[in-house]
């Protein structure tokens, strides 16, 4: 009999052991019977809160496109980063990513009512993969509930 084998059957003998072959029963509840119509009403409801929420934060949501340049290889090469950042002051300051700004050399920014505008970076963490942006224009600044000023 090898080790392994050995220790198989030393294991399986103490699991019967420590464990209790007495089980207790599992006590279940039925979930209550629901109607079309109830489920419906309720899909309705949580459609509605979905909505809401959209309406609420989706005008705070920057979508940032940066355009990056660097030297491999002796030759000059641009690269396209995208990614996403949230606007947190009145002012329009936009947090997003470290990764996604690094050595940009341009940054554009678009909000969902097409609304576009160029950023530059005014701070960065790289511990924290966090980045500072505030538009070179006019504030595109979210109201305390999150629509955008006009």
């Amino acid at each position: 009999m090898t080790v392994v084998a050995a220790l198989m059957i030393v294991g399986t003998v103490w699991a019967e052991e420590a464990i209790p072959t007495q089980e207790k029963p599992i006590q279940t509840q039925e979930a209550p019977v629901q109607t079309r119509a109830e489920a419906m009403a309720q899909a309705a409801d949580f459609r509605k809160i979905v909505q809401d929420a959209k309406e609420k934060v989706f005008p705070a949501v920057v979508f940032i496109k940066c355009r990056r340049k660097s030297h491999e290889s002796g030759k000059k090469v641009t690269q396209d980063v995208v990614g996403s950042g949230v606007i947190v002051t009145k002012t329009g300051e936009v947090i997003s990513n470290w990764h996604v700004v690094d050595k940009a050399v341009e940054i554009r920014c678009l909000l969902s009512d097409g609304t576009s505008f160029e950023a530059e970076v005014i701070g960065t963490d790289k511990d924290t993969d966090l980045s500072l942006l505030r538009p070179k224009r006019a504030k595109p600044a979210a109201k305390k509930d999150g629509a955008k000023d006009a």
